[in-house]
């Protein structure tokens, strides 16, 4: 089974990184946001940072190396809205993209097709995990299409789809995800620490 979950704080950990390097944390108001405890995860990296595509492309490396028997590694985006707000970043979509959400979907795809053509060199047979969740579940359809290595996890809870338009818009996900990859899954949320039992629904 794919590993897609919220990872990139592991690969570039504040206490690791953050007090040399904090180029590699988002420019938020103008300013580099290194996030501090208990908050470390609290960040989107500078994806236009070619050393920070760099240590996230050395990371699934090294895992492979080490593991030759994985499938998968996972560079899932940290479970924040904090996405880097630097020129360069803001450069990452095309100017034909107008909408702020879809330009910042667009851009962080764009850091992971880099990240997997530098992993594709030593390891083409691997996936590279991701969600395609929160602030750059917004990507539009037909704006960009995703390295073959990159497996994208729509999120859903599927609990919700007794609705016939939540269902349908379900669908448009679907199918505007199957476009854009050449393999995608979905995450559902059916477990949790707010669940006193497993969830049960018809």
């Amino acid at each position: 089974r794919d590993r897609f979950h919220h990872a990139l704080v592991n690969i570039l950990p504040p206490q690791k990184y953050g007090a040399e390097h904090p180029e590699y944390y988002p420019e938020l108001d103008g300013k580099r946001h290194v996030p501090q405890p208990p908050r470390e995860q609290d960040f989107q990296p500078c994806i236009s940072n070619p050393e920070v595509v760099r240590l996230v492309a050395a990371a699934a490396i090294e895992h492979f190396d080490k593991n030759p028997a994985d499938t998968s590694f996972s560079v899932g985006m940290n479970d924040t809205n904090k996405f880097c707000r630097c020129a360069r970043c803001q450069a990452m979509a095309p100017a034909a993209i107008t909408e702020p959400g879809a330009r910042t979907a667009y851009a962080f795809f764009r850091f992971y097709n880099e990240v997997a053509e530098q992993v594709a060199q030593r390891h083409p047979d691997k996936r590279l995990g991701c969600l395609a969740y929160a602030g750059i579940k917004g990507v539009q359809a037909g704006s960009i299409r995703l390295h073959p290595m990159l497996v994208p996890y729509l999120t859903v809870d599927s609990a919700q789809l007794w609705d016939e338009p939540v269902r349908a818009s379900f669908r448009e996900n679907v199918a505007k995800w199957n476009s854009l990859a050449t393999r995608m899954g979905i995450y559902e949320y059916i477990y949790g620490r707010e669940f006193i039992v497993p969830r049960i629904y018809n």
